[in-house]
């Protein structure tokens, strides 16, 4: 019988192990849905907001650390170029300062920028995505103002997350 009970405890530790093994195995490397931040940039990248000046002139405001929670609502709109060459995101009831995802990259052509996820986007795409807002005069809307002044004349700012393109622009279509 002794050696039945010993049995049963070894079973039982391996199960313990096991189970405290698998717990603490990282999740799958894949991409961001909707109702997720983000992942973490590298920590070679400013922590906070900065803006990305493309060749042709106009200008990028990448957002900083997301918040721990994103809405799992998605948000479709067009992105437009606003005064002052700002990216923009207009959707029906108004028109935002464009925020992208930090690591967002120009593209090649000096008129697009590639998100860390890989999606082109260009001015004029139709565009489809998770995002969220900062309040008036929270520390996260300094931020963001404080990294492009002339873009947030009159305008609040929208960061987009998990960005897929549902119509490109016109410009962008083979001709």
């Amino acid at each position: 019988m002794q050696h039945v009970a010993e049995r049963v405890v070894v079973a039982l530790s391996t199960v313990g192990l096991l189970a405290a093994c698998s717990a603490a195995q990282p999740a799958p490397a894949g991409p961001t849905s909707v109702g997720s931040p983000p992942p973490s940039s590298s920590s070679a990248e400013p922590a906070g907001a900065s803006s990305l000046r493309l060749s042709d002139g106009s200008v990028v405001v990448l957002a900083g650390q997301p918040p721990e929670t994103v809405s799992t609502l998605g948000y479709a709109g067009r992105l437009v170029l606003l005064d002052g060459g700002c990216w923009g995101f207009a959707d029906h009831d108004a028109t935002y300062v464009l925020l992208l995802p930090r690591g967002t990259q120009p593209g090649l052509d000096g008129s697009s920028v590639v998100t860390p996820d890989g999606v082109t986007l260009r001015v004029g795409d139709a565009t489809f995505s998770g995002g969220y807002g900062a309040g008036d005069g929270t520390p996260q809307d300094a931020e963001w103002r404080a990294a492009a002044p002339r873009c947030f004349d009159g305008r609040r700012g929208s960061a987009l997350i998990s960005i897929e393109v549902t119509e490109p622009a016109v410009s962008a279509t083979p001709g």
